[in-house]
Order: structure tokens, then C-alpha cells, then sequence
């Protein structure tokens, strides 16, 4: 989620947050596209989670900050999940601070590196989308607990809850049925009872249930080694503002950050051309590879 600040004159930072799993992490400064100044990125240790977290930086890397394509450190995340804080350094001049590219790789440190099964299945393709060119939709439920209404369940990419209305959402939950092992749907929110959640991921409930507590920001991304062959969109609106589009990993919000949630609107697609694992039996501990930073990961 995005945490914009201010600080010495010249610079804005904006701060964000990601989650990992117990493992070893890669994380390497990408190129921009068209992008004319280095922005430069600190990386530190996060007050979330129960793990804890190890940095070693490669050479010519200094107070763990990134400056250049190709400076990388490795981060590694002992006993439980653990959060990362990433800052950027942007120029006050600049009229929009796009996210740098930041990827986060994990090591593959298990007996299995490098092994083929012989019993192990193809990948399966998916089956080409209805209208050439398009990502192929897949079924979503979203139950959401509304202000004088009570539990409510849509399918996407029906609304749950009106657009226009002010009648708020204090609770909401995202279901995704036959959903793969590799990848996942992770959201947060914030409300004046339940305050800041923490990651929470599909089939779970973040929020509060007859409280007239409304949800004043929240935030949407996707998970797993399978992430990036996903799409995720939709809109979401809180009462008195436009609709806002869904943008993962980022943090949404009304206008003065106190309106509540009134409606939102989720879609997922899996990407046209790419296909899918089969579903493992195993627990899902595999957090994202070669996945642009925005996305916080699944705990084990």
C-alpha cells in the first residue's frame, strides 16, 4: 500500500509495504521505461509480522539502497512472515511519482531445486478467451456486509453494493472458487472499529460485522509464482466520489481519506495466451517470482 510523505525539500518519498514468507529473497532494481533520473530506494525491516529479517547487500550497495538498474541485495526471513518497508526518493519536481520497478525474486533453497518428476503433468493451457485479444474472466464471489442490509453475496463483475448510494460496507470478503495453488488474491482495509488489517487472502473476512464501523481505505493485489500470469481490476467507491480503479497493491481512498465504502466491483482474469498449474495438495508457501513490487505475499 502506498504511504506518500514529505521530507527535506527537493525530495518526496513514498513508502510501501510488503509481506514475505520464511525464505530467501532476491530483490533487484529494474529499469523504467523513458525514465530519466535513478530514483533511489531504501529497503528496511517493517514493525509487521512475527519474523524477522536478515540483509546482505551486494557490492557497492550502501545503507540498503538501491540507486541504479541491476543493484540488488538479499533479504532473508527467518521463523514467521515478516514485513518489508521500501521508500523511494522521488524529485519534488516531479508532477507524478511513478513506482520504480522494484522485483522481488525468491531463492528456490528446497531438496527439489533442479529436479524434473517423471509422474509430474503438463501444465494444462487455458482455453481461449470469448473475444479475441481479451484475458479470459474467471468466477469471483464477493460477500460483503452492508449497512442495513446484512450479509449480501454477487457474483463478479456484479456491484456489491450501490455505486450511488451512501449506504456503507463495513465488511467485506472475496471468494475464489477452484483457485490454483500458485497464486492468490490478497486485500487490506481500514475501518474506525477494526482499525488496519493485515494482509487477509481469498475466502477470508476483512472488516466488521454490524458495528457501524465504516471502511474508510483499502487496498488489492495478487500473490504467488503464478501472479504475473493473472489480471486484476475492477472499481471501488466511496460515498460522495467518483469510482476509483482498482490498481494492485495500491492504496484507495476518498477525497479527505474519511469517506466511507460505499461499493465495489472486482474482476479477475487470467491472462490471454498463458496457462495454468494444476492445483497442488501441498500447504501453498511459494511467494512471488519475477513479480513487480506491489503485491504482498501469503503466509505460510
Amino acid at each position: 500500500m502506498d504511504m506518500p510523505q514529505k521530507m527535506a525539500p527537493g525530495f518526496k518519498v513514498n513508502s510501501r509495504l510488503v509481506t514475505l514468507t520464511p525464505g530467501m529473497y532476491l530483490l533487484r532494481y529494474g529499469a523504467k521505461d523513458g525514465a530519466a533520473v535513478s530514483i533511489p530506494i531504501t529497503i528496511h525491516a517493517a514493525p509487521v509480522g512475527k519474523g524477522s529479517i536478515d540483509f546482505f547487500p551486494a557490492e557497492g550497495v550502501t545503507k540498503n539502497t538501491l540507486r541504479h538498474p541491476g543493484d540488488c541485495l538479499v533479504a532473508r526471513v527467518k521463523s514467521h512472515q515478516a514485513g518489508l518497508v521500501v521508500s523511494e526518493y522521488h524529485p519534488a519536481q516531479a508532477e507524478h511519482a511513478h513506482p520504480v520497478n522494484l522485483h522481488i525474486d525468491r531463492v528456490d533453497t528446497s531438496e527439489n531445486f533442479g529436479r524434473t518428476s517423471p509422474t509430474s503433468k503438463e501444465p494444462e493451457p487455458v482455453k481461449p478467451a470469448n473475444v479475441e485479444g481479451q484475458p479470459q474472466p474467471l468466477p469471483l464471489k464477493l460477500l460483503g456486509h452492508l449497512e442495513g442490509r446484512g450479509d449480501v453475496t454477487v457474483t463478479a463483475p456484479n456491484w456489491l453494493g450501490n455505486p450511488e448510494g451512501r449506504a456503507r460496507i463495513e465488511g467485506f470478503s472475496i471468494e475464489w472458487p477452484d483457485r490454483p495453488a500458485e497464486v492468490d488474491i490478497a486485500y487490506t482495509c481500514y475501518s474506525s472499529r477494526a482499525g488496519q488489517t493485515p494482509a487477509i487472502y481469498s475466502g477470508g473476512f476483512a472488516g466488521s460485522r454490524a458495528q457501524a464501523s465504516p471502511i474508510t481505505s483499502l487496498s488489492l493485489g495478487l500473490v504467488g509464482t503464478e501472479a504475473q500470469r493473472y489480471q486484476l481490476s475492477g472499481q471501488v467507491v466511496f460515498a460522495g466520489c467518483p469510482p476509483l480503479a482498482i490498481e494492485p497493491g495500491k492504496k484507495l481512498s476518498g477525497a479527505k481519506g474519511t469517506e466511507q465504502l460505499v461499493a465495489m466491483q472486482v474482476t479477475l482474469a487470467c491472462k490471454q495466451g498463458e496457462v495454468t498449474v494444476p492445483r497442488s495438495p501441498s500447504p501453498w508457501n511459494n511467494p512471488e517470482v519475477t513479480q513487480i513490487f506491489r503485491a504482498k505475499q501469503k503466509p505460510s
